[in-house]
Protein backbone atom coordinates (compact mmCIF):
# COMPACT_ATOMS: atom_id res chain seq x y z
CA UNK A 1 0.00 0.00 0.00
CA UNK A 2 2.82 2.43 0.85
CA UNK A 3 4.45 1.68 -2.52
CA UNK A 4 1.22 2.59 -4.34
CA UNK A 5 0.98 5.86 -2.45
CA UNK A 6 4.62 6.68 -3.30
CA UNK A 7 4.01 5.90 -6.98
CA UNK A 8 0.84 8.03 -7.06
CA UNK A 9 2.65 10.88 -5.28
CA UNK A 10 5.54 10.60 -7.76
CA UNK A 11 3.17 10.74 -10.74
CA UNK A 12 1.36 13.71 -9.21
CA UNK A 13 4.68 15.52 -8.64
CA UNK A 14 5.76 14.91 -12.26
CA UNK A 15 2.39 16.21 -13.48
CA UNK A 16 2.74 19.41 -11.44
CA UNK A 17 6.30 19.97 -12.70
CA UNK A 18 5.29 19.43 -16.33
CA UNK A 19 2.33 21.83 -16.07
CA UNK A 20 4.21 24.68 -14.39
CA UNK A 21 6.91 24.96 -17.07
CA UNK A 22 9.88 27.28 -17.01
CA UNK A 23 10.49 30.81 -18.22
CA UNK A 24 13.81 31.68 -19.79
CA UNK A 25 15.19 35.18 -19.96
CA UNK A 26 18.02 34.37 -22.34
CA UNK A 27 16.55 36.46 -25.16
CA UNK A 28 16.63 33.41 -27.45
CA UNK A 29 13.46 31.87 -28.83
CA UNK A 30 12.77 28.67 -30.70
CA UNK A 31 12.25 29.41 -34.41
CA UNK A 32 8.51 28.81 -34.21
CA UNK A 33 5.89 28.28 -31.51
CA UNK A 34 5.12 24.70 -30.54
CA UNK A 35 1.68 23.42 -31.50
CA UNK A 36 -1.03 25.03 -29.40
CA UNK A 37 1.09 27.92 -28.10
CA UNK A 38 2.03 31.55 -28.59
CA UNK A 39 5.59 32.70 -27.93
CA UNK A 40 7.41 36.02 -28.09
CA UNK A 41 10.07 38.16 -26.50
CA UNK A 42 8.38 40.89 -24.47
CA UNK A 43 10.95 43.55 -23.62
CA UNK A 44 13.57 40.82 -24.26
CA UNK A 45 11.96 38.42 -21.77
CA UNK A 46 10.75 35.10 -23.16
CA UNK A 47 7.02 34.45 -22.83
CA UNK A 48 5.48 31.14 -23.93
CA UNK A 49 1.82 30.36 -23.33
CA UNK A 50 0.55 27.01 -22.14
CA UNK A 51 -1.32 25.01 -24.74
CA UNK A 52 -4.04 24.10 -22.25
CA UNK A 53 -5.01 27.80 -21.96
CA UNK A 54 -4.32 28.98 -25.53
CA UNK A 55 -7.18 29.20 -28.06
CA UNK A 56 -8.01 30.49 -31.53
CA UNK A 57 -11.66 30.97 -32.45
CA UNK A 58 -13.10 31.74 -35.87
CA UNK A 59 -16.49 33.44 -36.11
CA UNK A 60 -18.08 33.64 -39.55
CA UNK A 61 -20.05 36.87 -39.88
CA UNK A 62 -21.27 35.90 -43.37
CA UNK A 63 -19.89 33.74 -46.21
CA UNK A 64 -17.28 36.38 -47.12
CA UNK A 65 -16.32 37.83 -43.75
CA UNK A 66 -14.70 36.20 -40.70
CA UNK A 67 -13.47 37.39 -37.33
CA UNK A 68 -10.67 35.59 -35.45
CA UNK A 69 -9.77 35.82 -31.78
CA UNK A 70 -6.46 34.37 -30.59
CA UNK A 71 -5.71 34.21 -26.86
CA UNK A 72 -2.96 32.58 -24.89
CA UNK A 73 -1.86 32.68 -21.28
CA UNK A 74 1.10 31.55 -19.23
CA UNK A 75 -1.09 31.00 -16.16
CA UNK A 76 0.30 31.29 -12.66
CA UNK A 77 0.56 34.07 -10.06
CA UNK A 78 2.27 36.37 -12.57
CA UNK A 79 0.22 35.59 -15.63
CA UNK A 80 1.03 37.01 -19.06
CA UNK A 81 -1.62 36.99 -21.79
CA UNK A 82 -1.53 37.62 -25.54
CA UNK A 83 -4.80 38.66 -27.25
CA UNK A 84 -5.25 39.20 -30.99
CA UNK A 85 -8.40 40.34 -32.82
CA UNK A 86 -8.19 39.74 -36.56
CA UNK A 87 -10.80 40.88 -39.06
CA UNK A 88 -11.16 39.70 -42.65
CA UNK A 89 -7.66 38.20 -42.97
CA UNK A 90 -6.00 35.63 -45.22
CA UNK A 91 -2.48 34.31 -45.71
CA UNK A 92 -0.22 37.36 -45.96
CA UNK A 93 1.33 40.23 -44.03
CA UNK A 94 -0.78 42.87 -42.30
CA UNK A 95 0.34 46.09 -40.61
CA UNK A 96 -0.67 46.71 -37.02
CA UNK A 97 -1.84 50.30 -37.00
CA UNK A 98 -1.55 53.08 -39.50
CA UNK A 99 -4.22 55.12 -41.22
CA UNK A 100 -7.12 52.87 -42.28
CA UNK A 101 -5.43 49.63 -41.14
CA UNK A 102 -7.86 48.06 -38.71
CA UNK A 103 -7.62 44.34 -39.53
CA UNK A 104 -5.26 43.52 -36.64
CA UNK A 105 -5.43 44.53 -32.99
CA UNK A 106 -3.04 43.13 -30.39
CA UNK A 107 -2.92 43.31 -26.60
CA UNK A 108 -0.50 42.10 -23.98
CA UNK A 109 -1.81 41.79 -20.43
CA UNK A 110 0.12 41.12 -17.24
CA UNK A 111 -1.65 40.10 -14.04
CA UNK A 112 -0.01 39.72 -10.66
CA UNK A 113 -1.43 38.65 -7.33
CA UNK A 114 -0.31 41.10 -4.66
CA UNK A 115 -0.28 39.26 -1.34
CA UNK A 116 0.68 42.39 0.59
CA UNK A 117 -2.91 43.63 0.51
CA UNK A 118 -5.71 41.05 0.72
CA UNK A 119 -4.48 39.09 -2.30
CA UNK A 120 -5.51 41.82 -4.73
CA UNK A 121 -4.97 41.26 -8.44
CA UNK A 122 -2.98 43.90 -10.30
CA UNK A 123 -3.72 44.06 -14.04
CA UNK A 124 -1.62 46.02 -16.52
CA UNK A 125 -2.38 46.02 -20.24
CA UNK A 126 -0.73 47.37 -23.37
CA UNK A 127 -2.54 47.73 -26.68
CA UNK A 128 -1.58 48.02 -30.33
CA UNK A 129 -2.21 49.96 -32.38
CA UNK A 130 -2.10 53.31 -30.64
CA UNK A 131 -2.11 56.64 -32.40
CA UNK A 132 -2.16 56.59 -36.22
CA UNK A 133 1.28 55.10 -36.85
CA UNK A 134 2.15 51.55 -37.90
CA UNK A 135 3.51 49.85 -34.74
CA UNK A 136 4.19 46.36 -36.05
CA UNK A 137 3.06 43.59 -38.32
CA UNK A 138 1.35 40.21 -38.34
CA UNK A 139 2.27 37.59 -40.93
CA UNK A 140 -0.29 34.81 -41.40
CA UNK A 141 1.68 31.85 -42.73
CA UNK A 142 -1.07 29.23 -42.69
CA UNK A 143 -4.83 29.61 -42.40
CA UNK A 144 -7.27 26.75 -42.81
CA UNK A 145 -10.48 25.54 -41.21
CA UNK A 146 -8.30 23.55 -38.79
CA UNK A 147 -5.40 25.82 -37.83
CA UNK A 148 -3.83 29.28 -37.90
CA UNK A 149 -0.08 29.89 -37.85
CA UNK A 150 1.76 33.16 -37.95
CA UNK A 151 4.52 35.47 -36.83
CA UNK A 152 4.25 38.89 -35.26
CA UNK A 153 6.06 41.84 -33.77
CA UNK A 154 4.72 45.10 -32.43
CA UNK A 155 5.02 47.90 -29.92
CA UNK A 156 2.10 48.44 -27.57
CA UNK A 157 1.13 51.27 -25.24
CA UNK A 158 -0.51 51.40 -21.84
CA UNK A 159 -3.32 53.98 -21.93
CA UNK A 160 -3.04 54.70 -18.21
CA UNK A 161 0.65 55.43 -17.70
CA UNK A 162 1.71 55.76 -21.39
CA UNK A 163 4.45 53.13 -20.95
CA UNK A 164 5.30 51.03 -24.00
CA UNK A 165 6.49 47.47 -24.49
CA UNK A 166 8.25 45.82 -27.40
CA UNK A 167 7.02 42.42 -28.54
CA UNK A 168 9.32 40.72 -31.04
CA UNK A 169 10.17 37.29 -32.50
CA UNK A 170 6.56 36.30 -31.87
CA UNK A 171 4.79 33.31 -33.38
CA UNK A 172 1.69 31.19 -32.87
CA UNK A 173 0.60 27.75 -34.01
CA UNK A 174 -2.95 27.07 -32.91
CA UNK A 175 -5.81 24.77 -33.78
CA UNK A 176 -8.94 26.70 -34.76
CA UNK A 177 -12.25 26.30 -32.94
CA UNK A 178 -15.55 27.39 -34.41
Amino acid sequence: MKDRIRIINGIFLLLIISLTGCKKDSGEMPDFAAKGTIQALVNNSQVITKSIITRAIKSDIDENYSFYTIQGSTGGREERIFIFSLTDISVGTFPIGGEGNDKVKASFVQTRIDTSFQDSIIVTSWEAPYGNQVVGQLNIIELSDEAIKGKFEYQASNKKDKSTIEVKSGSFNIELKK
